[in-house]
């Protein structure tokens, strides 16, 4: 069986420990910190049997773990553990061994099948809580998107009673961004939910060309009013992304599916488990790191998916889900104002979005809304070209 392995994560990149990793200035150290408070061999990190430990080399300024000063020799260091020299932090991980890692629930093949009163023609695609498919609604003749939900989840009574209850509120739900919810159950053995079967153009097809700065404004300003709909219905969406969002054929933008609503925090990290890069260029830090979703992680991701809209690319980049959520944890909020030819407010409204402190983002969906459409005020009619 394979050991788990410890991991840094600094500035966008990853440093596996191999035993042991020395930490400073110094070109030999396994991680040069480029920070003037740094000493040349300022502290290191080292297994002891199965356990994990930190300590300060003795350096002139000293090493924090999770803020607090390490002044009583080695101290245990656990996954997650943020270690700070200077100004910079660093993130401990332990990633579980392959054959220790939650694997995918096996695929269940529904296609062809009747479940109720639909029949399952076309499979349109996995997403973090089940799949989706293309099915005909054999009673009201018309074709839906029919949502399986994953069996991991379908087989906790206790969940799917909290399920049906909140897509039961979100199918009250009337805006025109938002996909009409028309029926959820359990029929044998699955979890499902029908809903608005959309055509257009999702917003992650769209980004593959650039998109007029207007028009990106207004792609931003109607998924937050969307998202504002779900939070005073007291739900969260938790997975906005841009796959999750489309432009019909009338240029309506619909918000697509109806993301985590109804999990845990136990749940949403069983199911994120096995999220993809893409899907983490746009979580906020402690979602990604299996923390609870709330409003203010929706608005976390909204403004990740505002630049990319609008500099062509995320705020936060990496090959894998690692680098990716490193770059979210410990690299600064991009300013793009200028570079785009906006006024510098969108640097203070991103500034707030991406805040890697829950506490100091926007306190609600509301006020971004507001401050958005406040900013396209300020944009010259030119800008839409």
């Amino acid at each position: 069986m394979l050991s788990a392995m410890a991991l840094l994560m600094f500035a966008g990149k990853t440093y596996p420990i191999a035993g042991e990793m020395i930490l400073g200035r110094h070109r030999d150290c396994g991680i040069h910190i480029p920070d003037e408070q740094s000493s040349r061999k300022h502290a290191r990190i080292f297994q002891n049997g199965s356990i994990w430990m930190i300590e300060d080399l003795g350096s002139a300024n000293g090493t924090r773990l999770n803020g607090r000063a390490l002044i009583a020799g080695p101290a245990t260091i656990a996954d997650g553990d943020l270690v700070s020299i200077g100004s910079l932090d660093l993130q401990f991980r332990i990633e579980p061994p392959d054959d220790a890692k939650p694997k995918p629930p096996p695929q269940v093949d529904l296609l062809n099948r009747q479940i109720a009163d639909h029949r399952l023609e076309k499979l349109i695609g996995k997403a973090v809580t089940g799949t989706v498919y293309k099915a005909w609604q054999v009673k009201r003749e018309r074709h839906v998107a029919f949502k399986a939900i994953d069996p991991r989840l379908a087989s906790n009574l206790d969940f799917v009673e909290r399920f049906i209850r909140d897509v039961t509120v979100a199918a009250g739900i009337q805006h025109p961004a938002v996909v009409r919810i028309f029926q959820c159950a359990k029929t044998d053995g699955v979890l499902w939910y029908a809903m608005e079967l959309v055509a257009g153009e999702t917003l992650a097809q769209l980004l593959q060309d650039p998109i007029a700065p207007r028009a990106a404004l207004g792609i931003a300003i109607d998924l937050a009013e969307a998202l504002q709909v779900y939070h005073e219905h007291g739900l969260v969406h938790g997975d906005v992304k841009p796959a999750s969002v489309m432009i019909d054929g009338k240029k309506q933008l619909r918000l697509l599916d109806i993301g985590l609503i109804g999990l845990n925090q136990d749940e949403g990290r069983l199911v994120q488990s096995d999220g993809s890069t893409r899907q983490v260029y746009y979580l906020c830090p402690a979602q990604a790191r299996g923390g609870q979703c709330n409003a203010r992680s929706d608005i976390y991701s909204v403004g990740c998916i505002l630049h990319h809209l609008l500099a062509g690319r995320p705020p936060y980049e990496g090959s894998t889900f690692a680098e990716v959520m490193a770059a979210h944890e410990s690299l600064p909020i991009p300013r793009i104002a200028t570079a785009v030819g906006f006024p510098p407010k969108l640097d203070e409204i991103l500034t707030c979005m991406l805040n890697k402190d829950p506490f100091w983002r926007y306190e609600g969906m509301g006020f971004v809304v507001a401050e958005l459409k406040e900013l396209r005020t300020m944009l010259p009619l030119a800008s839409s070209s």
